[in-house]
């Protein structure tokens, strides 16, 4: 599924909830990425902890964050972990699980 397939799905609300996290995410994606959807850095531990310090509850699948409204997330912690892993290093990560 493209990201612009997955967004057209939605109703205009939750349209409008979504658009507010993707700002954030697209801000601070490191150059080299491209948008999509897909599985989930191994960040987990630190975004838990970060939604834990900001008094908000995470509501996390395999892949995804579950949310309602942008202000149930914690977008500071959000931005801040999708600005941690250079492109250089998500690929060598990805690389190595697929040799194990």
């Amino acid at each position: 599924m493209t990201v612009a397939a997955y967004l057209a799905g939605l109703p205009a609300d939750r349209r409008a909830e979504v658009a507010r996290v993707r700002r954030v995410i697209r801000k601070h994606l490191p150059k080299g990425y491209k948008e999509g959807i897909g599985p989930r850095p191994a960040l987990a531990a630190e975004l838990k902890s970060g939604f834990k310090k900001a008094g908000k509850k995470l509501d996390m699948g395999k892949s995804c964050i579950r949310f309602r409204r942008a202000d149930d997330l914690d977008l500071d912690t959000i931005g801040r972990i999708v600005g941690k892993v250079p492109v250089a290093k998500y690929v060598a990560i990805a690389q190595a699980a697929r040799r194990r």
